[in-house]
């Protein structure tokens, strides 16, 4: 039996994993799925890092989600970790961008994905020209939050 889907829905959550959720309702729900974690103070808030997650707080609220390693997460069962950023814009019909550390779409908000760095075997400028930086990886996706625009 194939491994189950873990579902990405940008903006709201990761699996069983749901930004609306409180602190609490959150390590309740780790400690239920019996996954190890370590809490970390960041800034003014806490990063609740597990093997796969990370959570980040501040107060009582979950700010971002991300996952990493598991090949069984899925945007809209699609695509996910281990697909290369070309397949993500295909797949997505969206163009990602480099934006302050993650890679980043104008057509998809609440979410963020990390790339695999370069290949270390890049040594000269031609090289680096000729290099599809969609070719590369996701590693790691990121939720957070859709920003609310004030019309008022």
């Amino acid at each position: 039996m194939p491994p189950s889907i873990i579902n990405i829905v940008p903006g709201v959550s990761i699996g069983d994993f749901r930004l609306s959720m409180s602190s609490g309702e959150l390590l309740d729900l780790i400690k239920r799925l019996n996954l190890d974690f370590e809490i970390s103070p960041l800034g003014s808030g806490l990063i609740i890092r597990s093997d796969d997650y990370c959570f980040w707080i501040e107060g009582e609220k979950i700010t971002q989600i991300s996952i990493s390693n598991n090949q069984n997460a899925k945007i809209a069962g699609i695509c996910g970790i281990g697909d290369t950023l070309k397949t993500w814009e295909r797949e997505m019909n969206a163009k990602f961008i480099y934006d302050n550390y993650i890679i980043a779409s104008s057509e998809i908000e609440g979410l963020g994905l990390d790339i695999e760095e370069e290949p270390e075997d890049i040594n000269t400028i031609e090289e680096l020209d000729k290099f599809d930086e969609g070719n590369l990886k996701v590693e790691t996706v990121y939720i957070f939050p859709i920003k609310e625009e004030n019309y008022t």
